[in-house]
């Protein structure tokens, strides 16, 4: 570490920018260690300005396991403290290249750790490094060189993050007399020394001068102080100085003695160089490799310290040896290259705040401590003495006030803290900072803040940190979450409530993945995002990986006096028990939503990768991408894709897998009984919006329902998306149109044939019906609510339980007029015809078609249907207790109709150029690949309303295909629909139908290619074969 310098002058606080060399002036090497110094700093600056404190750009120095406990660092570069050091290969911590001479501590590794690189600058001389020599110089060495060595430093720890486990080491380093400053990363000792004269206590003779104190040398020397050891017993320092800043070191080799014999590889420079009897020396061994870029070892850096011996006899000339008074310890036995520092006095017994004298220089020196803890060993300070200003010292600072040690300077960089159970290791968290080269940065400067994969413990502290103290009605006032490339695994869902509206996570280049550590699934029943009236959110350019959560439906309970019997929740309860769930984004009641650019990756349990559990523990999963509740105005869902790939089978194994991109629901549950972990159906109702909505260009692959939304429907967008390989497609279901039909009662309408009768059971029945829609339904109404800090929703419906009972009675009555009414619009456009000859009768008014004939149109439509041409298949996937139906069509949806009058809505849908290809495995049944059924109008076929609230629907240029579907295609009320430039594939026999147009008040069906049977209105007021559409489209 020692060079032979003349004086150290660079000063800092100075802000000198340079050395200027003037003519005819000596060259001092001083001046060019100076200059030497100002560069290094500068950089050192400016690299703690670009880069900050520490990070690393390519992933390095990541912290994995090895063989046994130890660790492997991985290759790559680190920034610390405005230092640039590289590891080419990676390492294990038992063997560091650079730290030959690292202790052998006997540590449990049974706990936690932290793992930290510690950089420490060091000069290295051509003793060291024989590369250095120029041979052509004759033996003198020329100039030394300055290397950062790096030690991977384990400290034990009781924390788990790297804040908890760098606050105990900020206590460990203070009580060893270290500070650590996070700025710079910079490990400061809190020794100082000040120099002080000696004063002569003998006058003598009166009449001679009295002696004012000052350096008594002839020479002009650079003097290096160094801590070589604290006593444990009595806190004494030990300490060893010695002039030309302690240059003199020599290679040594030992010889097997007890108290060894050390053989100089040289003879020193000069007698007065010599090793003389009573001068210390002191053995160091080699600390750290020098390769050459061949990979040859060429050298080795001497260590900081070591032992020290007081010479009994001098140097011995002739063999060029000395005796080291003392045996060596037994770690240096192995040692590939020892080395002999010369000092000139060895200093016992030293006291803070007691002036110790350097014997013959005149100066003495008094240690002290500017913080707690002890000095620290192998500080050094060096002072320049001239005798030409015997009291003067370079710098002049040690004289006035105590300084702190010119070496050596540590900077430290936590890396990891990690655990070990049971000889496993794990990676509690990943303490580097990864940064982006400049070049690369694309964000335009919006981040504002940015995180790692190593913030994902903390990711919930650093979101509420950034939306502190902002007003969340200033939509300017934007808060940008930029997550890093990387792996983040979630120890608790991220929960964005009110007062984080406003706000962007943004996963930067699309390798932002979002996961859950093991341990902590549990946690996870609600998604790994909650949104919770949370407004203007947006969440792009994420993967997600859902987890498996199980029983987090638990049970539900009927309520007293309501129509949720016991019967009812026993229903509910035989579908979601043993039931698993996986969501990944949770909004409730939120406005503005954006989801873009993300990945959604589902799973369906264990049973793919171990089918011989699954056959004995069964797993019913429920998965949606993106699960809603409440009302949602403005959602965004664009260029995402929902990916399971194989489909998994709708049933398979005994168990259900129903996986859902998007879906949105009523909700009418509370958590009445937290404490019995059960809840109440019926205690309240959180009625779904959908409006303002726009999903385009999303791909859905493997899947079961790529979209279900049973809500209040506005203004609707679904465009440019593509669905391939799954059970359904597009199923838009307005609440009020629901809760307006009675599948399980019996309608008679007069007029209507029995063949439109059965196509309008086939319908309604094909898609209201589907077992898939269905649950779905159920596990929206009845999965509750994530926790909303004890307040109540936006939105929330709740009642009294002692008033339900009548009040359903109400609206029951309700609901059957509703039916009556849909009954009718179904069937009006399907004029009487004769069944003796299959002509059309003659034409008759609405009025008198409800008047005559009757026909039964559903008659318990979840098992039969009293049709001869069109049967409603039961369930072909999944048996569902006839108690359920009730549950979602009747109870839970008529309760839409006792809620307090709301501000209406109109409905406008556009479902546009969509691939929708709907396929099971071995053929098995598929559901609709699109089904909108919204309010039956009340006008007749081309009548065509002028208000501003009619609802209406275009469906056009998609591909809609479901082979084994009872319904690929159907647009159910309405006051107007265009369906134009479709193609429509569906089964070719008389159980399914294509596509369906019915109760919809003014209809456009033009250009459409349709396979397979259609169910269109037929009473187009035009002569034949002009009164259908059939003309307008090719259907085959």
């Amino acid at each position: 570490m020692a060079t032979d310098v003349a004086r150290l002058s660079f000063d800092p606080a100075r802000r000198y920018a340079g050395v200027v060399t003037q003519q005819g002036r000596v060259a001092l090497e001083a001046e060019q260690n100076e200059q030497r110094t100002i560069d290094a700093e500068e950089r050192r600056e400016v690299l703690l300005d670009v880069v900050g404190p520490a990070g690393t750009p390519d992933d390095g120095y990541a912290v994995g396991p090895a063989s046994g406990t130890d660790l492997t660092i991985g290759a790559g570069t680190m920034y610390v403290g405005g230092l640039r050091v590289v590891l080419d290969e990676a390492i294990t911590t038992d063997k560091q290249p650079e730290w030959l001479d690292q202790p052998v501590v006997d540590v449990d590794r049974a706990g936690r750790e932290h793992v930290l690189l510690l950089v420490t600058e060091r000069d290295v001389t051509a003793v060291e490094d024989p590369a250095l020599y120029e041979v052509a110089l004759g033996g003198p060495d020329g100039a030394a060189r300055t290397r950062l060595v790096q030690h991977i430093v384990r400290r034990p720890t009781d924390a788990s993050t790297c804040a908890g486990a760098l606050g105990l080491d900020l206590k460990g380093w203070a009580a060893e007399g270290l500070s650590f400053d996070p700025a710079t990363m910079q490990l400061a000792s809190g020794t100082r020394l000040l120099v002080t004269w000696q004063q002569d206590p003998d006058v003598g003779d009166p009449c001679e001068p009295s002696s004012t104190g000052g350096y008594l040398g002839a020479e002009n020397q650079c003097i290096r102080f160094q801590i070589t050891g604290i006593d444990p017993d009595d806190g004494t320092i030990t300490a060893v100085w010695g002039y030309d800043d302690a240059s003199a070191l020599y290679r040594v080799t030992p010889d097997d003695s007890a108290a060894p014999v050390l053989t100089l590889d040289r003879s020193p420079v000069d007698d007065h160089h010599r090793p003389r009897a009573g001068q210390p020396v002191q053995v160091l061994r080699a600390s750290a490799e020098l390769t050459s870029t061949d990979g040859q070892v060429e050298g080795w850096v001497a260590a900081l310290g070591g032992v020290v011996g007081v010479l009994a006899t001098p140097y011995d000339p002739d063999t060029k040896t000395v005796a080291f008074p003392t045996a060596l310890p037994s770690d240096y036995d192995d040692d590939p290259q020892l080395y002999l520092r010369v000092w000139q006095e060895q200093l016992t017994g030293v006291t803070l705040g007691t002036p110790v004298a350097l014997t013959g220089t005149g100066m003495q020196v008094t240690l002290s401590l500017a913080t707690g803890g002890v000095p620290h060993v192998d500080d050094f300070w060096c002072v320049a003495v001239r005798p030409s200003t015997p009291t003067t010292v370079y710098p002049a600072r040690y004289l006035r006030t105590p300084q702190p040690p010119d070496g050596p300077r540590q900077w430290v960089c936590p890396l990891a803290v990690i655990g070990w159970q049971d000889g496993v290791f794990d990676l509690l968290e990943d303490c580097r900072h990864p940064f982006d080269p400049l070049t690369e940065l694309d964000d335009d400067g919006c981040c504002t803040l940015e995180v790692r994969p190593s913030d994902a413990p903390r990711l919930q502290a650093l979101l509420d940190a950034a939306v502190a103290g902002r007003s969340i009605k200033e939509r300017g006032d934007r808060v940008t979450l930029c997550f890093s490339p990387g792996r983040y695994e979630l120890v608790r869902p991220l929960v964005l409530r009110e007062r984080h509206s406003n706000v962007t996570l943004r996963g930067c280049s699309g390798a932002a993945v979002l996961a859950v550590r093991p341990e902590a699934v549990k946690d996870f029943g609600q998604g790994m995002v909650l949104l919770i009236e949370a407004d203007n959110v947006s969440i792009t350019g994420f993967e997600l990986e859902l987890p498996q959560v199980p029983a987090v439906a638990g049970r539900v309970t009927g309520l007293a006096n309501t129509g949720f019997t016991a019967a009812v929740s026993d229903a509910v309860n035989s579908q979601v028990g043993n039931l698993w769930v996986s969501i990944g984004i949770r909004p409730v009641s939120c406005a503005v939503l954006e989801v873009a650019d993300c990945l959604f990756r589902f799973t369906v349990g264990e049973h793919e990768t171990t089918p011989e559990v699954a056959q004995t523990m069964p797993r019913h999963v429920f998965g949606v991408g993106v699960f809603a509740a409440g009302a949602q105005w403005g959602l965004r869902l664009t260029g995402n894709r929902f990916l399971h790939d194989p489909l998994a089978p709708i049933v398979g194994d005994g168990a259900r897998r129903v996986l859902a991109g998007y879906l949105l629901g009523d909700t009418a549950l509370t958590r009445d009984n937290r404490e019995r972990a059960t809840r109440a159906l019926g205690a309240a109702r959180l009625p779904a919006l959908l409006d303002d909505a726009i999903i385009t260009d999303n791909r859905f692959v493997g899947i079961a329902a790529p979209l279900l939304v049973s809500a209040r429907l506005g203004q609707v967008t679904i465009a440019r998306n593509q669905v391939e390989r799954c059970y359904g497609g597009f199923w838009l279901v307005d609440s009020e149109a629901l809760a307006s039909t009675d599948l399980t009662g019996k309608y008679e309408v007069a007029g209507g044939r029995e063949p439109a009768a059965a196509l309008a059971r086939a319908a309604v029945g094909g898609g209201l019906l589907d077992p898939v829609l269905v649950l779905l339904a159920m596990f929206a109404a009845v999965h509750p609510l994530p926790d909303l800090e004890d307040r109540r929703p936006r939105g929330l419906v709740q009642w009294e339980s002692a008033h339900t009972k009548a009040r359903l009675t109400e609206a029951t009555e309700l609901r059957t007029r509703g039916m009556s009414s849909l009954v009718s619009a179904l069937l009006r456009d399907h004029p009487t015809t004769d069944p003796a000859d299959g002509t059309a009768a003659p034409t008759t008014t609405r009025a008198r078609s409800r008047a005559t004939a009757t026909s039964a149109l559903f008659n318990t439509p979840i098992t039969t249907v009293d049709a001869p041409a069109v049967t409603v298949p039961t369930s072909p996937t999944i048996m569902l207790e006839a108690n359920l139906v009730p549950v979602l069509i009747g109870w839970i949806a008529t309760l839409a109709l006792i809620d307090e009058e709301r501000e209406g809505i109109r409905t406008t849908l556009s479902v546009d150029a969509n691939i929708v290809e709907c396929a099971v495995p071995d053929k098995g049944t598929t559901g609709p690949a699109l089904f909108v059924y919204t309010r039956a109008t009340e006008r007749g076929q081309g009548e065509v309303s002028n208000s501003a609230d009619a609802d209406a629907a275009t469906v056009s240029s998609n591909r809609l295909t479901s082979l084994h579907a009872t319904l690929t295609a159907a647009v159910l009320g309405l006051g107007s629909a265009a369906v134009n430039g479709n193609v429509v594939g569906g089964g070719r026999n008389d159980r399914t139908y294509a596509l369906a147009v019915a109760a919809v008040g003014a209809a456009a069906i033009t250009g459409n290619v349709v396979a397979g049977f259609v169910f269109l209105p037929e009473n187009r007021p035009f002569p034949a074969p002009l009164d259908t559409w059939l003309p307008f489209n090719t259907i085959g």
